[in-house]
């Protein structure tokens, strides 16, 4: 019953990344999506990761998941920011917000 239950659970996450990278997918306009909500979640999902590494035991269906969950996170703030490397300091810049609409929801 566990491994029906993750296995389910397995599949409800493809689902949910699938249609995140469609949304994020191509977009140029990503007004209305907030920077630091989406930059929190992959910081707390980073932590979960961490902590369930830490203490062992863990399944690896659930480990898969969480790999997942922070890669997609890292792709989506890679998207929203666009961060450069620069020879300046602090030596990555990350793109200026575009529209009134972007400042507000960042």
């Amino acid at each position: 019953l566990t491994q029906i239950i993750s296995y389910v659970h397995m599949w409800i996450d493809y689902m949910a990344f699938r249609d995140e990278i469609r949304f994020y997918k191509g977009r140029k306009n990503l007004t209305g999506v907030s920077t630091s909500s989406v930059l929190t979640q992959l910081i707390c999902n980073i932590i979960i990761l961490l902590y369930l590494l830490d203490g062992g035991g863990t399944s690896w269906v659930i480990l898969v998941g969480l790999y997942g969950s922070c890669a997609v996170e890292g792709w989506k703030v890679w998207k929203l920011l666009q961060p450069t490397i620069t020879w300046r300091f602090p030596f990555v810049s990350i793109r200026q917000l575009r529209t009134g609409k972007e400042q507000e929801t960042a």
